[in-house]
């Protein structure tokens, strides 16, 4: 496929977005199809299994309106068609408005307020809008209440998902306020972690997995996802703890390694005992398994040159191949969270990483092998129950994410922030 058909397949699913926004006065939103979990947390992490709504989208980044906001802009930073623009302001907008009303609201960034924040603050300055700045930075004085309260500390809700959109903020803001919480929400990382025999790592309970044999792995939920964002901050501080309780993490991580699959077990199992370790397997996805997990060996590897993080990364990188190209009628999920769009996305940030021409080809093949598909169906199907859904996380947002990605390589990953 040439380079230009990646956009057109973009600015088609962005064209549908910008079609089927139902706007009141400057907001807007979508009608889509939802998917949650089964109540039976043991039929759902065996099978997925997931009951189906339709309803208007949230505000949160992962799957509300602010994350399609994203989407907009950077398109229109490619296009500058300003109805891209436009409506993108019309969906921040809508996040703006229901977290300012609702009571019940996280801090986290994909989950949470901090990503309604982010993007107001990327939209604001692309548009020059200083009223949605204003509006966005009114969402600090809510994380600085919300983080002495309950909370979680992985990626997609705590700590780890928002200390890097934080970082940029703060250097665009230079607000001190900002690295104040960056430091609390560091430290409380630290002293949360669990010794293990090998490393630390973090209760899988408070992070999402009631049923976990052990700490999790992974990227979203586990130490892979922690460890990335305290080596983001590391960056930031200079502090070497940080640097040095990512290690740790890694080493945890690294510790329950399988060697024959060249991926971590994913612990998220109905199991109740080691024996039944045996039976583990690893997942392939940015949210668990390997596919994330290399984000955080790539970006380790990048600051400190040490080939052990490379060389993991790159063996788990070609068997992720292997799988795929032995596999490619089983593999129909082209999300960003947990499909094909995901590991391509990833494959085009080991490319610059390790400048590896060849994982950026296989990216290509990735979205080549997704158009294939859309063309049978006329449907981009994703998210666990095989039907379309309209976010940027586990939706259309997020696939045409993923092909913008292919036409313009400079556009940031919203998966290794």
């Amino acid at each position: 496929m040439v380079r230009e058909n990646f956009l057109n397949i973009a600015e088609s699913i962005g064209n549908e977005f910008c079609t089927n926004a139902i706007w009141y006065e400057d907001k807007c939103n979508w009608i889509g199809r939802m998917e949650n979990p089964d109540d039976d947390w043991e039929n759902y992490i065996k099978n997925y299994s997931v009951i189906i709504s339709y309803d208007s989208l949230g505000y949160s980044f992962y799957e509300g309106t602010s994350g399609i906001a994203y989407f907009l802009l950077q398109l229109f930073k490619i296009t500058n068609k300003p109805v891209y623009l436009n409506t993108a302001k019309g969906a921040i907008r809508h996040a703006l408005y229901k977290i300012s009303k609702e009571k019940d609201l996280s801090f986290g960034f994909y989950e949470g307020i901090t990503g309604v924040w982010f993007v107001s603050n990327e939209i604001s300055l692309t548009s020059k809008d200083s009223k949605l700045a204003l509006q966005g930075y009114k969402i600090l004085k809510k994380i600085q209440t919300l983080i002495n309260s309950e909370h979680m500390l992985d990626v997609i809700a705590g700590n780890a998902g928002v200390i890097p959109p934080l970082l940029s903020l703060y250097k665009n803001l230079q607000d001190e306020k900002i690295l104040n919480i960056l430091k609390q929400l560091g430290e409380e990382i630290i002293s949360r972690a669990s010794v293990e025999k090998i490393g630390i790592s973090w209760d899988a309970k408070c992070n999402g997995a009631d049923n976990a044999l052990h700490n999790l792995t992974g990227f979203a939920h586990g130490a892979a996802g922690i460890g990335h964002s305290l080596v983001k901050l590391y960056t930031l501080t200079g502090d070497k703890k940080y640097l040095e309780s990512a290690k740790k993490a890694f080493a945890y991580e690294d510790s329950h390694y399988i060697p024959e699959q060249k991926n971590w077990p994913d612990f998220r199992r109905d199991t109740n005992t080691e024996e039944d370790l045996l039976d583990l397997t690893g997942a392939m996805g940015w949210c668990h398994g390997s596919p994330g997990i290399c984000i955080s060996r790539l970006h380790i590897f990048e600051l400190l040159e040490e080939e052990k993080y490379a060389n993991k990364a790159q063996k788990a990188l070609e068997e992720i191949k292997n799988q795929i190209q032995k596999n490619q009628d089983v593999f129909r999920d082209y999300s960003l969270c947990h499909g094909l769009g995901g590991i391509g996305d990833i494959f085009l940030y080991a490319s610059k990483i390790l400048k590896n021409k060849e994982y950026e080809e296989f990216a290509e093949f990735i979205g080549n092998k997704g158009f294939e598909t859309y063309q049978k169906s006329n449907s981009w199907e994703c998210g666990n129950s095989g039907g379309e859904l309209l976010d940027l996380m586990t939706g259309k947002a997020g696939i045409a994410y993923f092909y913008l990605r292919l036409y313009d390589k400079s556009i940031p990953s919203v998966l290794a922030m």
